[in-house]
Formats: structure tokens, sequence, C-alpha cells
């Protein structure tokens, strides 16, 4: 088991017009006390993103579990709760 958490981020044109450039920024500039035991990787797709069928865009994954309607303050709080549940 890993003591990192992965983050996918869905670079599609419709997740990264409907905010997903915000969380690449974030997730570029995290926070220092998770700074370092994130993985961040940009993505095309994420399950469902194009289907609709988990949410609206944006979406994000973390660490296998998909996130809609995804922002900032919401992947940093899944971000956090992640790394308690690694610790």
């Amino acid at each position: 088991m890993t003591n990192k958490v992965s983050v996918k981020i869905c670079v599609g044109t419709t997740c990264y017009v409907k905010g997903n450039r915000e969380l690449k920024k974030a997730m570029e500039n995290l926070p220092a006390d998770i700074k370092g035991r994130v993985e961040v990787k940009g993505v095309v797709d994420i399950d469902g993103c194009e289907s609709g069928k988990g949410g609206e865009n944006p979406y994000i994954e973390i660490n296998g579990r998909v996130l809609a309607n995804a922002t900032v303050e919401k992947a940093l709080s899944a971000i956090r709760k992640e790394l308690k549940v690694i610790a």
C-alpha cells in the first residue's frame, strides 16, 4: 500500500471548460500539509465523464473514486480524508 493519494483530473474539453482548469492549477500548487503526498495526473476521460452517468462535469478521480461537480474545496477535502485513511 502506498502512502500517497492518486489524483486524476479530467482535462477533456467539457470538464476543463466547466472548472477543471482551476482544479489543475490547485493541484499544481497544493497546500504544504499535503504536498508530496499526492500524485496528480491529467487524463482525457474519467469513467462516466462523457456520458454524464455519475453526475455533472467537472470530474476528478481520487484513489479510484470519481467525484462529480468537483471544486477545489471538494477535491482538497476528499484528498485530506483519503490521506487520513492511508496514514
